[in-house]
C-alpha cells in the first residue's frame, strides 16, 4: 500500500527526525510579480547586482577629491589681486607728483611769457598756460585716486585712467602752443625739423608716465581687485 503523496505545488516535508531543507531556488508557487526571494535565516545578505560585497556603493557622477594642489605664480584672472592694487597705487603717487611739477614749471615759464611784450604770443601762451592746469589737474586726480585705491575703492580705478589721459592730453596741447608761438614770433624759421626740435625731452617723460597709468586704469583684473 503506498503512502499519501502532498498536494500538487507544495513541496514535500521529511520526515521526523530530519533537518528541515532548504526552499527551492526561484519563487513559490503562485508567488506576485516582482516577487524576490529572500536568503533563509542565517545567510547572510546578497549585495544588489552591480554592487561587489565589502565596498559602499558610490553615486554615478559624484566628482573623485583629490589632495589640494599648491599654485604658484600669478593667481588667476579671475581672481582680486591685492599687489596689483598697491602697486598702481604707488605709480599713481609719483606720477601726480610728477605731473604736480611740471604743471608748476610750466605754469611759471607761461607766466613769464605772459609778461614779456616784446615776445608774447597770445594763441601760444593760452595754450601753454592749459597744459600747465592739465598738468597740475593730472596730478590732483592721480594722488585722488591713489587714495581710493588705497582704501580698495573702485573709485580709485576711474581716477586712475583719468589722470593718466590728462597727462597725455597735456603734452599735445604744449606742444602746439609752442608751434603757435613760433609762428607767430618768426614764421621764416618755421619747418618740420623745427617742429620736431621744439620737443622737449622731458615732455617724452610726461608722456610716459601718462599711458603707463592710463593702461594700469585700464586693466580688467584691477578692477576685479577692489570694492
Amino acid at each position: 500500500m503506498s503512502t499519501p503523496q502532498p498536494p500538487y505545488g507544495q513541496p514535500q516535508q521529511p520526515g521526523p527526525g530530519y533537518p528541515p531543507q532548504a526552499p527551492p531556488p526561484g519563487p513559490p508557487p503562485q508567488a506576485p510579480p516582482g516577487y524576490q526571494q529572500q536568503p533563509p535565516a542565517g545567510y547572510p545578505q546578497q549585495p544588489p547586482p552591480g554592487q561587489q560585497p565589502g565596498y559602499p556603493q558610490q553615486p554615478y557622477g559624484a566628482p573623485q577629491q583629490y589632495g589640494q594642489q599648491p599654485q604658484f605664480g600669478a593667481p588667476p584672472p579671475g581672481k582680486p589681486s591685492p599687489g596689483l592694487v598697491l602697486a598702481t597705487a604707488i605709480v599713481d603717487i609719483a606720477a601726480g607728483i610728477y605731473a604736480l611739477v611740471m604743471g608748476v614749471l610750466l605754469g611759471l615759464k607761461s607766466l613769464d611769457g605772459w609778461t614779456d611784450p616784446e615776445f608774447l604770443s597770445v594763441p601760444g601762451e593760452l595754450l601753454s598756460t592749459l597744459a600747465a592746469l592739465i598738468l597740475l589737474a593730472a596730478g590732483g586726480v592721480l594722488g585722488f585716486g591713489a587714495v581710493q585705491l588705497l582704501q580698495k575703492k573702485r573709485a580709485g580705478v576711474r581716477f586712475t585712467w583719468l589722470g593718466g589721459a590728462l597727462a597725455l592730453l597735456s603734452f599735445p596741447v604744449d606742444w602746439a602752443g609752442s608751434i603757435v608761438g613760433t609762428m607767430t614770433l618768426a614764421p621764416q624759421i618755421m619747418s618740420f625739423e623745427h617742429v620736431i626740435d621744439i620737443i622737449r625731452p622731458i615732455s617724452i617723460v610726461t608722456v610716459l608716465a601718462g599711458a603707463v597709468v592710463l593702461v594700469l586704469g585700464l586693466l580688467p583684473q584691477l578692477k576685479r581687485s577692489v570694492q
